[in-house]
């Protein structure tokens, strides 16, 4: 692809990964995308991430609320 042609492409940015997308991608295009590793891998860390987030905040509020004073 020449260098104009690619600075004109129409290109935004992927929520979850990152990653840029076309506009004007087929749906093929973007079903490869969003069944690709690296955007379901996001997907899985963003899960985990947030499953960390709610047990610490768990383990805190046992730890130093619960505590006897």
């Amino acid at each position: 692809m020449p260098a104009s042609s690619f600075q004109q492409q129409k290109l935004r940015v992927c929520e979850v990964c990152s990653a840029y997308l076309g506009l004007h991608d087929n749906d093929r295009r973007l079903a490869d995308h969003f069944g690709g590793k690296l955007h379901l891998g996001f997907i899985e860390i963003r899960e985990k991430l947030e499953e960390l987030r709610v047990n610490h905040s768990y383990i805190f509020v046992c730890v130093y609320m619960c505590a006897p004073t």
